[in-house]
């Protein structure tokens, strides 16, 4: 697993064969190690929407129970870069 499936999922997703939220939860269980939880659908897509959007410093409101240096919130990039969603981004080129 790894690149190549989150590749191959967000492929999938972009001509409609798998729902956004079905591939996150794909690649977060089964690309990482040890698994990232599922409640963290809801930020890896925010994060995709702030990246496309060039967004890159935008918060995200972590999940209850998940903190990043101490925070709970984390920036889009960080997110985009710790749970490897680039993959799902419409470009992988960080403008700032």
């Amino acid at each position: 697993m790894g690149s190549q499936t989150a590749s191959e999922w967000s492929e999938q997703v972009a001509i409609g064969r798998l729902k956004l939220e079905n591939a996150l939860s794909y690649h977060l269980t089964g690309n990482h190690f040890p698994p990232l939880p599922t409640s963290l659908i809801p930020c890896c897509i925010k994060a995709i929407n702030n990246g496309n959007n060039g967004l890159w410093d935008k918060g995200i409101k972590l999940p209850v129970g998940i903190t990043w240096k101490g925070k709970k919130t984390a920036p889009t990039r960080d997110c985009i870069q710790a749970w490897h969603l680039s993959f799902f981004l419409d470009s992988d080129d960080e403008e700032e």
